[in-house]
């Protein structure tokens, strides 16, 4: 779990320092001279990878007739997977909240953009918006990175709930 939650804090912390870098360099720059030095950079990748990274032999490669039926072995593991998520309580509680926060989640920030326009707010709480998952994220990875194991699960219970209340808020339309 602090495992987990310190590599959450590394990155959900670049991706919001990544949102505030590009609106600090789009004050200073247009944004065909900062497209320029994102193709730049990937041509330097490029160049650092095909100088670094040793050519190694392909896989060998195995005829259709003596395949491994690793479709058939994924989705059996997958199925076991979910038994046994589903049939621990802890675990399937883990498993509905990701799945619920990750559904809320996107769906937030899919509708991010179009929301700050519709209720007339400024250009930059569109940035906020994109910005507010990940501050929260980190905030509460902190949380749990200094929690007693013992109350772990009872924090990190809290904080999803907590998590919806934004949402909840939202239906009453406020202002960004």
């Amino acid at each position: 779990e602090v495992g987990y939650a310190l590599s959450q804090i590394c990155v959900q912390t670049a991706q919001v320092g990544g949102y505030g870098l590009a609106g600090a360099l789009l004050v200073v720059l247009s944004p065909q001279v900062l497209l320029l030095v994102d193709a730049a950079s990937f041509v330097v990748s490029a160049a650092l990878i095909a100088r670094n990274v040793k050519a190694r032999p392909a896989a060998a490669q195995r005829p259709a007739s003596e395949s491994p039926g690793w479709l058939r072995h994924a989705v059996g593991d997958a199925r076991l997977g979910a038994r046994l998520v589903m049939r621990t309580r802890s675990l399937r509680w883990l498993v509905i909240l990701a799945w619920t926060t990750t559904v809320t989640t996107i769906g937030f920030e899919a509708l991010g953009a179009p929301l700050a326009r519709a209720t007339g707010s400024a250009s930059w709480a569109v940035g906020l918006l994109f910005a507010a998952q990940p501050v929260g994220v980190i905030l509460s990875s902190l949380v749990v990175t200094r929690t007693p194991k013992e109350r772990r699960s009872t924090g990190i219970r809290m904080l999803a709930l907590l998590s919806v209340l934004p949402l909840v808020l939202g239906v009453l339309k406020p202002p960004l």
